[in-house]
This record gives structure tokens, C-alpha cells and sequence, in this order.
């Protein structure tokens, strides 16, 4: 099933593969990839660069590279180099593809954020991109409210550049208090909302004498 669809193909006499093909497959041009009389292909990561020029040389040129392309055969590891069900011929969908190595993401615990279990892709560069976390806006205030555009007016705590997270010494963010993957707490908090999640930033051995 890595490259037959068990039930219907769109394509058809092809022995019910997957309906996106790879180009070089497609054309059966077997001896662009492989070596004659092997299953072996003639390269690493280079070989899918003769093909995919421009996109090699803009994840070269990423500040910070996904860690995924540092294997010798990298495409490959989420990529199909046969057949897919998507025009990137991933070899699983949605997040699956990605929780392959990331296994820290609980998507069963209580509470998963609706873009994690859709797809990674929403929120991070499956390539590479400017900071560790691959985000596609490393402001995440930005990128949060991106689709909570009412953010402001619901969330009543200071957030923002004139804030400081006393937790990491950066400035509070949506993140200082939510989970962006899953928690085991309502609204995706980092902490029982009414002890836990707010002692990770206010100390309560602190006095609190003069106000």
C-alpha cells in the first residue's frame, strides 16, 4: 500500500497505484534514479537536485535547516520517490508525516489544536526557515493571530512587546500560556487554570506586601 491504493485508482491499467506519480516514474525512465540492474538510487540528496534545482538551493540558503535533511537520503524521508496521494508525493498524510520522528505530539490526549492534527504544514516549513522551530512567522503572536483575529479582545491578560515572562525572560505570548500542539487541560492551557498554569509565572512565596 506504499504505492497501490487498496480500494480504486484514478489511474487507469496501472495496476491501481497511487494517482499522483512521480515524473521520472511516470515516464518509467527507471535509469534516471537507479542504477542499471539495481534497486539502489545512483545518489543521495544531489540526485533529486538535477531535477529540483530551485528547490534544493532555497533550502540550502535556510538559516536553519529541518534536521531531516541532514540524512543522506533526506527526500526520501517524507517523500515518495514512485507514487503518492498528493502532488509533494508524501509518503503519509496530514501530521502523520511528521509524527513519524516527532513523537512527543500526544494528537489522543484531551485537548489537540485543530491545525497539529490537520497538518503540520499550517504553522511550520517542513524545510527549513529563519529560527529552530521552522515557523512560518516567528512572531507568535503573529502567527497565532493569523486565526484568532479576536485574540485582543477575549484574552483580557497583558500580552505582547510591552509584557515580560518572568517563565523564560522573553515577552508574553500566546504560547506563555497555550500548549500551539495538545494539553490535557481545556483551552489547550499549559497548567490547571486555576493554580498551576498561573504559579509557572507568579511566584506565591513572593510578598505581595504594598500591593
Amino acid at each position: 500500500m506504499s504505492c497501490h491504493d487498496p480500494h480504486t485508482s484514478k489511474a487507469s491499467g496501472l495496476a491501481m497505484l497511487k494517482s499522483v506519480q512521480h515524473a521520472p516514474f511516470e515516464a518509467r525512465e527507471c535509469a534516471s534514479c537507479h542504477e542499471a540492474g539495481s534497486t539502489h538510487v545512483t545518489g543521495d540528496r544531489n540526485l533529486c537536485g538535477q531535477c529540483h534545482t530551485e528547490t534544493i538551493a532555497a533550502i540550502d540558503a535556510m538559516p536553519v535547516v529541518h534536521a531531516a535533511m541532514a540524512d543522506s537520503a533526506a527526500c526520501m524521508t517524507c517523500h515518495s520517490p514512485h507514487v503518492g496521494d498528493t502532488p509533494a508525493l508524501l509518503r503519509k498524510t496530514g501530521y502523520s508525516v511528521c509524527t513519524g520522528c516527532h513523537g512527543t505530539i500526544n494528537l489522543s490526549d484531551f485537548q489537540v489544536h485543530t491545525p497539529a492534527r490537520e497538518d503540520c504544514g499550517i504553522c511550520h516549513t517542513p524545510h527549513g526557515g529563519t529560527d529552530g522551530r521552522l515557523l512560518v512567522e516567528t512572531d507568535p503572536m503573529v502567527l497565532c493571530g493569523g486565526c484568532h483575529e479576536d485574540a485582543a479582545k477575549t484574552h483580557f491578560h497583558p500580552m505582547g512587546d510591552n509584557t515580560k515572562n518572568p517563565d523564560n525572560k522573553g515577552k508574553i505570548v500566546c504560547t506563555s500560556c497555550h500548549s500551539p500542539h495538545n494539553s490535557s487541560q481545556k483551552a489547550l492551557l499549559l497548567g490547571d487554570p486555576t493554580r498551576g498554569l498561573c504559579v509557572r509565572c507568579h511566584d506565591p512565596s513572593a510578598s505581595h506586601s504594598g500591593g
